[in-house]
C-alpha cells in the first residue's frame, strides 16, 4: 500500500492585520505606530512582507512587529522548516541548496546546515520541558529521490503536533524499540496508540506502556471480518455479526462486557471451547466461526483500547495518520 507524506509547513502573511498589544521593553500598553518597511525575505512563495515600526510613549523605543511566519531573519520560518524535512527526509545539505535553487531561493549548503543545529535545539529544549502523555505512531514508506525509504513518525495525541520523525522502519521491532525508547523516557510516554501491526505490540510491551489500538483500524478489521464472515456463515450466526457491529459502533461503555455475553451465548451445550481466530480468512467450521469472531473481539477490546480503563486517555484516531494521506 502506498502512502503519501504530508508535511504541514507554517504560513507566512504579507502583512501582520493585529497591533502589538504591549511593549516588549517595558510591557507599555499605548503604542503609535511609527512607520512601514517592505523586508525583502527568503521563502517559498513570498518575496517580501510588510514590517511596520512602533514607539511606545512610556519607554520611548521604538520596535518592529513582524507578521507571521517572518521574524527580523531573513528565512521565513517556512522556508527553514523545509530545509530542515528535506534534509530528515534523505536529502544532502548540497542537494537542498539545489533543490532551492531551482525554486529561485538562494540558500548555502552552510545556512542549511546551521538551521538543523537551531531545529535540533530547540526541538531538545522544548523536550525538557514538555511531557507527552499520549502518543501516537504511524509509519509508511516514502517514495523518492530514487528510492523508498521507511518513516515513522511520532505525534502527541493531546496537542496534535509532531514530536519526532525518523528513518525507522515499522516492521523492525528492535529498531522501533531503540527509537520509542528514547521517547518515552524523555517525554513520559505512558500510552502509545498504534494501528495493528504486531511490531508495535511487542515494543510496547518491552517497554512497559499501554498500547491502545487506533479505532480507525478497529472498524476497519471488524467490517472486512463480518463482510466476509457473512458470506460464509450460516443464516442463524448472521445475528452475531450484527451484534458485533452495533456494539463497535455504538462503543458502550460496558463493550467488552456485552462482546464476552455474546461470546457466553454460543457456548455449545457442553461448553465446548471456541477455536481461535486469528484473520478473518482463518479456515474454521460452519458452526465454530460465529464463537471464534465473537471471541476475538472480545480480546480486541480488553486487550487494545485501553482508553476504557485508562482515565485521561481519549477514545479517537489516531493523530499520526494524519501525517500520511
Amino acid at each position: 500500500m502506498s502512502h503519501i507524506l504530508l508535511l504541514k509547513l507554517p504560513k507566512v502573511k504579507g502583512k501582520e492585520e493585529e497591533r502589538p498589544k504591549t511593549c516588549p521593553y517595558c510591557g507599555g500598553e499605548v503604542l503609535q505606530r511609527w512607520g512601514e518597511v517592505r523586508k525583502p525575505v527568503k521563502d517559498l512563495k513570498r518575496r517580501n512582507v510588510r514590517v511596520y515600526r512602533y514607539r511606545c510613549t512610556h519607554c520611548q523605543r521604538t520596535f518592529r512587529h513582524y507578521p507571521s511566519g517572518s521574524t527580523r531573519a531573513d528565512q521565513t520560518e517556512r522556508l527553514r522548516l523545509f530545509a530542515v524535512l528535506s534534509w530528515a527526509l534523505g536529502l544532502s545539505l548540497r542537494n537542498v541548496s539545489l533543490i532551492l535553487s531551482g525554486m529561485g531561493v538562494s540558500l548555502s549548503h552552510m545556512t542549511v546546515w546551521r538551521n538543523l543545529q537551531a531545529e535540533k535545539e530547540r526541538i531538545e529544549r522544548e523536550n525538557r520541558q514538555r511531557r507527552v502523555r499520549i502518543l501516537g505512531l504511524d509509519g509508511a514508506y516514502v517514495q523518492g529521490w530514487g528510492k523508498k525509504r521507511a518513516v515513522l513518525v511520532a505525534v502527541d495525541m493531546g496537542e496534535g503536533k509532531p514530536v519526532a520523525v525518523g528513518h525507522v522502519d515499522e516492521h523492525d521491532a528492535e529498531a522501533v524499540r531503540r527509537w520509542l525508547d528514547s521517547l518515552v523516557q524523555s517525554l513520559g510516554v505512558k500510552v502509545v496508540v498504534t494501528d495493528d501491526l504486531k511490531t508495535y505490540r511487542v515494543v510496547t510491551k518491552a517497554l512497559g506502556v499501554k498500547h491502545q489500538l487506533c479505532r480507525f483500524h478497529v472498524r476497519r478489521w471488524v467490517g472486512r471480518a463480518c463482510a466476509n464472515l457473512r458470506e460464509k456463515v450460516p443464516k442463524e450466526w448472521e445475528w452475531v455479526i450484527d451484534r458485533a457491529q452495533t456494539i463497535l459502533k455504538e462503543l458502550p461503555e460496558n463493550d467488552a462486557k456485552q462482546l464476552f455475553e455474546l461470546w457466553l451465548q454460543l457456548l455449545g451445550e457442553n461448553g465446548s471451547r471456541a477455536p481461535s481466530f486469528r484473520h478473518e480468512t482463518d479456515i474454521i467450521s460452519e458452526e465454530n466461526q460465529g464463537r471464534a469472531f465473537s471471541l476475538y473481539l472480545f480480546r480486541q477490546f480488553t486487550n487494545r483500547l485501553c482508553y476504557r480503563y485508562s482515565e485521561g486517555i481519549s477514545d479517537r484516531y489516531n493523530l499520526a495518520r494524519r501525517i500520511f494521506g
